[in-house]
C-alpha cells in the first residue's frame, strides 16, 4: 500500500485559502480507497472511523489492543447514512438511549448511555467489520467530506464553524493512519 503523504499546517491553510482543500483531502485519503470499513466509535465527542486490516496498536491501558490501520478522527457534524435513513449521527452522543429521570442525571460520556453508542451497536449487529470497502472519497472546498462505501452507505462530515481557517490543522496523517482532528 502507498503511504499517505503528510501535509503541513502551512500547506493546509494555503489550500483552504486557494479553495483547494478538497483536492488536498482527496490526495491525503487516496491510500485508504479500497480498504475495508472496520471500526466506528467514539471517545467523548471525538468520533473515529477505521479502515484497513487490524493491526497491533497497544496502549498502557490495553497492551493487546488491535485497531484498523487507518483511523479518521472526526470532531464536527458527521453521519453514517443508508439510501433511506440516517443510521448514526454525531449529535446522538448527547441524546440518552432511553428514558431518564432528568437531564441532570444523563451522563452522555458514560459508555452505552447515549444514542450514538446504541446506534453503533445496532449497526455492527447487522454488519460484520469489513463488510464494505471505501469506494470513493470526495470533498468540498470548505473541507466537507463524503466517503462512499461499496455497500451503498455514505459517511459525511461537514465543518460548521464560520470565519476564516485558523491554526487548526484540518487533516493530518500519522504512521497509524489519517486523522481529522477538528473541523
Amino acid at each position: 500500500m502507498n503511504a499517505a503523504r503528510i501535509p503541513g499546517s502551512a500547506e493546509t491553510v494555503e489550500a483552504w485559502r486557494a479553495g483547494l482543500l478538497d483536492r488536498l483531502i482527496a490526495d491525503v485519503l487516496r491510500p485508504v480507497i479500497g480498504e475495508p470499513f472496520m471500526d466506528l466509535g467514539q471517545a467523548a465527542d471525538l468520533i473515529w472511523l477505521g479502515f484497513g486490516e487490524k493491526v497491533d496498536a497497544p496502549t498502557r491501558r490495553d497492551p493487546e489492543r488491535r485497531t484498523a490501520r487507518h483511523r479518521l478522527h472526526v470532531m464536527c457534524p458527521f453521519r453514517l447514512e443508508s439510501n433511506d435513513a440516517i443510521l448514526v449521527a454525531a449529535s446522538d452522543i448527547y441524546r440518552p438511549v432511553g428514558a431518564i429521570d432528568s437531564i441532570e442525571n444523563f451522563e452522555w460520556d458514560k459508555p452505552g448511555a447515549n444514542l450514538f453508542d446504541a446506534s453503533v451497536a445496532n449497526f455492527w449487529s447487522e454488519h460484520q467489520p469489513g463488510f464494505a470497502v471505501l469506494d470513493r472519497v470526495s470533498s468540498d472546498p470548505m473541507g466537507g467530506l463524503h466517503l462512499d462505501l461499496s455497500s451503498g452507505h455514505t459517511i459525511r462530515t461537514f465543518p460548521n464553524r464560520s470565519g476564516s481557517y485558523t491554526q487548526k490543522l484540518w487533516m493530518r496523517v500519522r504512521k497509524k493512519g489519517a486523522y481529522l482532528p477538528g473541523c
